[in-house]
């Protein structure tokens, strides 16, 4: 995620280059402080914020707020703004802290000089930052989720059939905003059905296979139980039975099943009619018409296309 995010926060060529250079004189003015303050005698502290305060965070933060007005992108140039109030904020600290142990002046003239100085550029330079912060991200997050959503369209068009955590693995995103990006899809882009209890979603083309291999699998072996099923077509009981109900419907399908085996069968409409009995417990039936009929006796389902 924070890759896909960098290429809204990385600054053109130019600001890069004077982001660049405030970054130089902030790590070497640093060394050269350390170093002076070494050399000198008297107080560490005192020697190294006064050279380093004072001679090297203004520079650097005249760069970065150069490097902000010169780009033109609101996050890249937010994030110069934010870079330029940080450097101010923590190079006055330093210079403050120098002023407040020097015996001359004092921890009072040095939370002054904080206050007064330092406080009012560092905080100036963090309200711009929000301000194209807040122009800027929605645009962002606007486009990351189109890539996202389009990401997921050319997965579920690729396999035919997904689930939700494999979405989520693939997008490097949550759950939640996964099934809001297939909502999305089968809302116009993608031709499918989404199988939200059980975080599964089809294309039409594979739910049709899969309905297709359903039958076939039932009329070629004579009876299935639905744990071979489910194994064989990676689908749940429920939707498979749905999907028993729907060949039925379109006339593709008859015969019956009993969910206390978890067996489904397959049978010739025209012997189950003629026998007007329950292929299972032979209790009497009223077989005619086309649909679902349950038997009163053992409460199998009985398929008739």
């Amino acid at each position: 995620m924070l890759t896909r995010w960098l290429r809204f926060l990385l600054p053109a060529p130019g600001p890069l280059s004077l982001l660049g250079g405030a970054g130089a004189i902030l790590v070497l003015g640093l060394l050269a402080a350390v170093g002076y303050a070494v050399s000198q005698t008297g107080l560490f502290l005192e020697n190294f914020g006064f050279l380093y305060g004072l001679f090297c965070v203004p520079p650097a933060a005249v760069l970065l707020a150069a490097a902000a007005l010169w780009e033109k992108r609101p996050l890249p140039r937010a994030g110069l703004w934010f870079a330029a109030a940080l450097a101010l904020a923590v190079g006055g600290l330093v210079a403050a802290m120098a002023i407040a142990t020097s015996p001359e002046a004092g921890l009072t003239a040095g939370l002054a000089t904080y206050a007064l100085i330092c406080v009012p550029p560092a905080v100036g330079s963090a309200l711009i930052g929000l301000y194209f912060a807040s122009r800027g991200a929605p645009a962002a997050r606007a486009t990351l989720h189109a890539e996202r959503v389009e990401r997921a369209r050319h997965m579920i068009e690729a396999r035919g059939e997904v689930t939700v955590a494999e979405l989520a693995a693939e997008l490097r995103a949550p759950a939640g905003e996964c099934d809001q990006i297939v909502d999305e899809l089968l809302r116009g882009q993608l031709a499918g059905f989404f199988d939200a209890p059980r975080g599964r979603v089809y294309t039409q083309a594979a739910l049709r296979a899969k309905q297709k291999q359903l039958v076939a699998v039932v009329q070629a072996r004579g009876q299935v139980s639905f744990d071979d099923l489910t194994a064989e077509l990676r689908a749940p009981r429920d939707l498979l039975r749905g999907w028993v109900y729907e060949a039925v419907r379109r006339g593709e399908f008859t015969g019956y099943l009993n969910w206390n085996e978890g067996l489904l069968y397959s049978a010739d409409a025209a012997k189950l009619r003629a026998s007007d009995r329950c292929p299972r417990c032979g209790g009497e039936l009223a077989l005619a018409g086309q649909g679902v009929i349950q038997c009163g006796h053992c409460g199998s389902e009985v398929f008739l296309a």
